[in-house]
């Protein structure tokens, strides 16, 4: 008796090492997080990101995450390319406000991943950042300009999927003009209300013939409107449009001028063009 006891507590034991083992290296089942530093030149860090735990993708329980805003006292201002790939269980993870980048392909294939917040700190989202997510029907993004979004972010989501978010064959997310298609119209009208068109989003698009800006726009990213050579008017509804261009190792402010053939000329070598 005393043998069958001492056996059953050493697989007791046995059995709580390897669930205690797996804990341990999935950072416990709430928190499957890790954090590395890159060092510049002077070995200080410049940024700090975040990455999930590779050996927690096959835990079903992790479905929500909350990323801090920092760690070990570190602002984390990156998520890692590819940080967070396969990760099929994930349905919603909360970004923080101190996030600035996320990295190519940091959500491939979260297919169980349903929206997503982009905090106003983000300045850029990756390529195919978010690339066969499939069950991601909201996106939130800040209203700002000074966010640049990849035109393949989000391809193969719901978002990208949806009608509603389609028009001349553009790709719309909010007041963000992201990418365009195969159905991009000759005469393409730029939604009211929109506030930037991202750069390459209508890159190689050679049937353009003309674009119509709102009101509301405040930027065109650079190269939006790259090779589309059959492009030969762009009207701006309102405001002061200008470019830089490097003139003698200096920077010189350019205004597009208020012709639409003249206009599209400018928008067709593709500058970043600003409103005042």
């Amino acid at each position: 008796m005393k043998l069958k006891k001492i056996v059953s507590l050493l697989l007791t034991a046995a059995v709580s090492l390897g669930v205690m083992a797996v804990f341990a290296a999935c950072g416990g089942p709430k928190d499957p997080l890790q954090f590395d530093g890159i060092r510049g030149s002077d070995n200080s860090i410049v940024a700090y990101y975040v990455y999930f735990n590779k050996s927690c993708l096959d835990d079903s329980s992790i479905t929500e995450i909350e990323i801090p805003a920092e760690d070990a006292g570190k602002p984390v201002t990156e998520i890692r390319d590819q940080a967070f790939q396969g990760a099929k269980y994930l349905e919603k993870i909360t970004l923080p406000a101190s996030l600035q980048k996320i990295g190519e392909g940091a959500f491939i294939g979260c297919t169980a991943l349903k929206s997503i917040a982009i905090p106003e700190s983000v300045t850029s989202v990756g390529r195919d950042c978010f690339e066969g997510c499939t069950a991601l029907a909201t996106v939130t993004l800040p209203n700002t300009t000074t966010l640049f979004v990849d035109s393949t972010a989000f391809n193969g989501t719901a978002v990208y999927s949806a009608a509603e978010n389609w028009s001349d064959g553009a790709f719309y997310i909010g007041k963000h003009l992201i990418a365009s298609n195969s159905d991009a119209k000759k005469a393409v009208a730029v939604r009211d209300g929109t506030i930037q068109i991202m750069s390459l989003a209508f890159y190689g698009k050679s049937e353009i013939t003309s674009v119509s800006f709102p009101s509301s726009l405040k930027k065109i990213g650079g190269n939006a409107f790259g090779k589309c050579p059959a492009l030969k008017s762009a009207t701006f509804a309102s405001g002061k449009w200008y470019y830089e261009k490097n003139v003698d190792g200096g920077k010189v402010k350019e205004y597009v001028p208020s012709d639409p053939e003249e206009a599209a000329a400018v928008v067709r070598e593709g500058y970043t063009l600003l409103c005042e």
